[in-house]
């Protein structure tokens, strides 16, 4: 079903700001049903002082706060108290620059900024002129967490690029977290409904289920509708991080038991692309041990997980050469398996399909109790295949167990024209005098997926920030069944589209805006 999903949100120093935007809820609360969306951003927040021993605060100072992946700057100034913040910040790596009059510039490099955190950045000013600088690095490590009591772990990029994880499954990064336990589909409704490539493997944190969490992608809940499960999985290749959130997270996290955050990524300054393609195939395997006892061959594998990714600013020569305002990216992935898969069953004659139960052709056959078999083999009547067939007119056996065709259903003898029959002569069972199969065949199935993820960024001004990001996903997939018009299709499609503004109005006023639409189809159809 579709979603719709808006919130507004005020640096923790500031107040909400509802004016700007209230047009736009009361048109929402009639294109569907409204929710508060969670935030997917970070602040890097401070004090100011001088070096001296009194340790004095430094108000009116110049603080600028540098995007260093697409050199775009925020400025700012200190409070009277010496205290800065940037707040509503996209996860990423920034810079923050101090001068003031009679101090020298200091600068701290390579801040490492997660979802949901807010380290602190202090300076020590030296006296000193303002053409000298001052610059240490923060090394690229993420920063200590002071500012909240939020317990989880964040995933960040480089271990969701090195990480050998077959299925690309981003739930499966979430099981690296602390107190995160993977579900399989023995225990998850869900998990049976993933469709392709993810494997049966969902998560649940802290203990809970599965279908109390939130599965947020850039702010916007993304949930199974059905089973509550996580229902858009972004590719790896499109993913900046993933935040899990086990316990004593912020209110605005309320309804659920736990939370995974998955930031897409943004394009940069410069462009970068990347391409990959996982290839399995049945010509590398052995064929098992049970399709060998079968005589049947190796089933078929075809194994294809392929796509790419490409980023930077938006460029186009002569009209809009704007580098560090606006950025684009951009990942395509897709999945190809085509299945064929070895099936095997114990089935009835075509004579016994007609009526004659004791057509023992395929070795399936049911003696009567007073026939020779069942009086001289060794179980006797207590064989599975002794039985006596009852006329329920007469009460009469039938003799020889055979069915008058004018006692059969019309409707089912058309059916029986589709039904499979035995093909072959199967090993013994465990069962004395009937085979283990009669019947085997190979059929073919496949498991597709396609994704797409694209993401603009674009700094309207130095206090305006606007971007959006738009996820299609098709995951169209059929399992085969062991009969004739048998086996399931998963019709599986999800789109995903986010808008955030934020505007900085003040030092310790900013207002963001956020609008999501996500809409997922969710359901299962048999082949017949």
């Amino acid at each position: 079903m579709p979603m719709v999903c808006f919130s507004l949100r005020s640096s923790p120093l500031g107040v909400l700001i509802k004016a700007r935007l209230s047009l736009i809820v009361m048109l929402l609360l009639v294109v569907g049903p409204s929710l508060f969306a969670q935030s997917i951003t970070g602040d890097i927040l401070g004090t100011v002082r001088d070096s001296s021993a009194s340790g004095a605060v430094v108000p009116e100072a110049k603080v600028t706060l540098t995007a260093m992946d697409t050199a775009i700057s925020v400025v700012g100034t200190t409070d009277n108290e010496g205290n800065y913040l940037f707040a509503q910040l996209k996860p990423g790596n920034y810079s923050v620059t101090v001068s003031k009059e009679g101090f020298a510039t200091s600068t701290v490099t390579s801040i490492e900024l997660e979802t949901g955190q807010r380290p602190r950045v202090d300076f020590a000013l030296k006296v000193g002129q303002a053409t000298e600088k001052v610059e240490v690095s923060a090394g690229g490590a993420p920063q200590l967490e002071t500012e909240t009591s939020s317990m989880g772990q964040v995933i960040e990029q480089k271990v969701v690029e090195d990480l050998p994880i077959l299925d690309r499954n981003f739930v499966q990064l979430m099981t690296i977290s602390a107190g995160v336990a993977p579900i399989g589909a023995a225990q998850s409704p869900s998990a049976t409904w993933t469709g392709t490539k993810g494997g049966d493997t969902t998560a649940s944190v802290a203990g809970g289920r599965e279908s109390n969490e939130s599965f947020l992608v850039d702010g916007i809940e993304s949930r199974n509708a059905r089973f509550g499960g996580a229902n858009l999985r972004p590719s790896f290749d499109a993913i900046q991080e993933v935040e899990v959130k086990t316990n004593n997270f912020s209110s605005e996290y309320g309804r659920s038991g736990g939370v995974a955050l998955v930031t897409l990524k943004s394009g940069a300054s410069a462009f970068h692309g990347s391409g990959f393609e996982y290839f399995r195939n049945d010509d590398l395997n052995a064929n098992d041990f049970f399709s060998n006892l079968h005589g049947q061959p190796i089933g078929r594998l075809r194994y294809n997980d392929f796509g790419g990714s490409f980023g930077g600013p938006v460029r186009f020569p002569h009209f809009y050469n704007r580098t560090n305002k606006t950025f684009f990216f951009f990942n395509y992935d897709g999945f190809r398996q085509p299945t064929k898969s070895n099936f095997t069953a114990r089935l009835p004659s075509a004579a016994q399909l007609a009526g004659n139960l004791a057509d023992d052709s395929a070795g399936t056959g049911i003696f009567p109790l007073d026939s020779l078999y069942c009086q001289t083999n060794a179980l006797g009547t207590a064989s599975v295949k002794c039985g006596t067939a009852i006329d329920p007119l007469t009460g009469q056996p039938f003799p020889g167990n055979v069915i008058p065709t004018s006692h059969l259903d019309p409707t089912s003898q058309k059916f029986i024209q589709f039904w499979a029959l035995p093909n072959y002569s199967g090993p013994s069972s465990d069962t004395p005098g009937l085979p283990d199969t009669n019947y085997r065949v190979t059929k073919a199935g496949y498991l597709n997926w396609d994704q797409y993820n694209t993401r603009i960024d674009h700094a309207l001004t130095s206090r305006d920030q606007i971007w959006g990001s738009y996820t299609y996903e098709n995951r169209p997939t059929f399992i085969a069944g062991t009969l004739p018009l048998t086996g399931s299709e998963f019709p599986i499609k999800d789109q995903l589209v986010t808008v955030t503004e934020s505007h900085i109005f003040s030092p310790t006023v900013i207002n963001e805006g956020r609008f999501g639409y996500n809409r997922g189809y969710t359901y299962k159809v048999g082949e017949g």
